[in-house]
């Protein structure tokens, strides 16, 4: 049967709905089974309920987009557990649906909901990205929304698409900074083209500058304001200074590990492809050209950047904003048809492991014995906000106003304060870097909150340093959906004024330098 132009029109819409529509029920599956699961916040989702409580333009930790989303989605449904995971999969869902898009502007929707499917052999978009992730979640949509576009406008070009490609670049290094990476690649691989020239040198690439410097500008005039803690934050973590002072090996494996994740990926794709892959085959179109190129100069500088910036720490994570180019690129250098049985049974895999991996993460969640990994989500905060309430309220307490967490353990601090409102939250370095400067640390009604698993149970000298008077008190609750795990248990130290801490009119927590009014 031979179909017309708009029955075939008619039937590629059809499959763009369902695509769109596998990947919202996929993606909402993985919400509701996380807070099923639990409601204790993961890592990321708890830092976001601590920062996203106030605007600011910039962050120590990271760039502000992601903060930023989370205080405008929150100041309509509230900032809890729900509002986080919420954001979390719609951006996930987002970035799903546009690399889909992206590849719709190559291939046809079957065999460009095959290649998404493809995702599923990259460890870090299959099972990290569920897993707890959120920055790199939202850089990784902004790269490709701006590689959609660069695709785009490689054969059609209009002032809308310069206006577009401007705010996506500034949002994207909004999003985090290894946003860069995927810029500079895309931007490499546009000068190492004939077409990619043209869009670059195209005088309306000034309304593109101009936009990008416009979104952007606040958030520097912060960095230089601050004197770019967050810019810090991403060396420090990076360990940059330090790579040569490893053994060769050492530097080897910290330029080399985070490619580990590519295996997967390679050897899946070979084993089906590889009679019908050809490198010659990049130059049958500009798009194809453009992206081989790109996912090359991808790949290399990162290590480029490892050395240059000398950083002993180098996280696969990082290279998020890049590893979605390598399934366009290397599915351009084959020419197979989508009816083939070899490209039918790999699509059949790619949907088996996404199906896998949402069985696993739903067993590691309900049944953490079974494979004996406990997580961050399995910590029993209802239970020991619920005790740590009763013992701040009972008769026998010093406190009578506004109660202030002072911990260093900020996983600890949002779960608490999350289920005990009205709470305040100063850093321990905070205190530590005020007592170093002769200023007034935070007294008043002040608690300590500490692991005491890791801990112990009496007070912690760090917190001593500052509080001689706190008294230790003890809270345990078992690990949820698990036996043979020993309970949590949770340390609180327990100020009396009384006996002579300072005195302080006001809370503030002072990062690095940086000073934010307290998260409420």
């Amino acid at each position: 049967m031979i179909l017309s132009g708009h029955d075939r029109d008619t039937l590629s819409g059809r499959y763009d709905v369902i695509a769109i529509g596998i990947f919202f029920l996929y993606c909402f599956a993985f919400a509701v089974s996380r807070l099923l699961i639990s409601s204790t916040m993961e890592l990321d989702e708890a830092e976001q309920f601590l920062l996203g409580s106030s605007f600011q333009w910039g962050y120590p930790s990271q760039p502000p987009l992601y903060t930023w989303i989370v205080r405008l989605i929150s100041s309509i449904s509230g900032l809890n557990v729900l509002t986080l995971i919420f954001i979390k999969y719609s951006l996930l869902f987002l970035f799903y649906s546009f690399f889909y898009l992206t590849a719709r502007s190559l291939w046809d929707a079957r065999k460009s909901m095959i290649v998404t499917g493809s995702l599923m052999l990259l460890p870090l978009y299959a099972y990290e990205f569920n897993r707890d992730l959120s920055h790199s979640i939202l850089v990784t949509l902004m790269a490709s929304l701006t590689c959609m576009l660069c695709i785009r406008m490689l054969t059609k070009r209009t002032v809308l698409h310069y206006i577009l490609i401007g705010l996506f670049i500034a949002l994207g290094i909004l999003s985090k900074y290894n946003f860069l990476l995927s810029f500079i690649a895309l931007g490499t691989a546009g000068l190492s083209t004939k077409e990619g020239r043209r869009l670059i040198f195209d005088k309306r690439s000034l309304l593109s500058v101009l936009l990008c410097l416009i979104v952007l500008l606040p958030h520097l005039s912060w960095l230089v304001q601050e004197n770019f803690p967050s810019v810090y934050q991403g060396m420090r973590k990076a360990q940059a200074g330090a790579l040569f002072k490893s053994s060769t090996t050492g530097i080897l494996l910290t330029t080399a590990s985070p490619y580990i994740g590519l295996l997967p990926f390679f050897i899946v794709f070979f084993s089906f492809f590889s009679p019908f892959f050809s490198l010659n085959s990049r130059r049958k179109s500009v798009q194809a050209g453009f992206l081989s190129l790109a996912t090359l100069y991808g790949l290399i500088i990162p290590v480029c950047a490892v050395i240059l910036f000398r950083a002993a720490h180098f996280a696969e994570r990082w290279l998020a904003p890049i590893m979605f180019m390598i399934p366009l690129s290397f599915f351009l250098m084959i020419n197979l048809d989508e009816k083939d049985r070899r490209f039918k049974l790999f699509g059949f895999l790619c949907a088996l492991i996404a199906a896998m991996i949402l069985i696993v993460r739903i067993f590691i969640g309900f049944m953490p014995d079974a494979v004996r990994k406990v997580e961050h989500i399995h910590i029993p905060f209802r239970e020991l906000s619920l005790q740590l309430a009763k013992t701040l309220s009972g008769p026998n307490t010093p406190y009578k106003g506004e109660i202030t967490i002072v911990t260093d353990d900020t996983h600890i601090a949002a779960n608490v304060m999350a289920w005990i409102p009205g709470m305040r939250f100063v850093h321990l370095r905070s205190v530590r870097k005020s007592a170093a400067e002769g200023k007034r640390i935070p007294s008043g009604d002040i608690i300590l909150l500490w692991d005491a698993e890791k801990l112990g149970k009496t007070v912690p000298e760090k917190f001593l340093r500052f509080y001689p008077s706190a008294t230790a008190v003890s809270f345990e609750a078992p690990y949820l959906h698990t036996k043979r795990q020993s309970p949590f248990v949770l340390g609180l130290g327990i100020i009396h004024p009384q006996h002579g801490e300072q005195d302080s009119d006001t809370h503030i927590d002072r990062i690095e330098g940086n000073t934010y009014n307290v998260y409420k």
